[in-house]
């Protein structure tokens, strides 16, 4: 908020507006999740169905399917389903597939 002055009123929109758009960030990735798992005419994703159908390497398709997973447990520890503990690196997990766009912010 700089240059603006702080406020109760600024302060709850601001936090509101946050967990709104983390929320709706969720419902996406769980859909996405969902989708990704109803697969391909009925059948899975997986990396070997990424290499088959959709010619995606070996490397990039293994990849992809961790990525997911990572995203879906994120989603999970927001709608209380997380199959993964909630000390686990997300922010580096996710620093191999952004391209050097993740960053701590600011």
């Amino acid at each position: 908020m700089a240059g603006n002055e702080w406020s109760e009123a600024g302060i709850n929109n601001q936090i509101a507006s946050f967990a709104i758009q983390l929320n709706n960030l969720f419902f996406q990735i769980q859909s996405y999740v969902t989708s990704f798992n109803n697969g391909n005419d009925g059948v899975a994703w997986n990396a070997a169905t990424l290499q088959s159908v959709l010619g995606v390497s070996a490397a990039d398709a293994a990849q992809m399917v961790t990525i997911i997973g990572y995203l879906n447990n994120e989603q999970g520890v927001h709608f209380g389903t997380a199959t993964v503990g909630s000390d686990f690196d997300f922010f580096n997990a996710y620093g191999q597939i952004t391209g050097g766009r993740f960053t701590t912010g600011g």
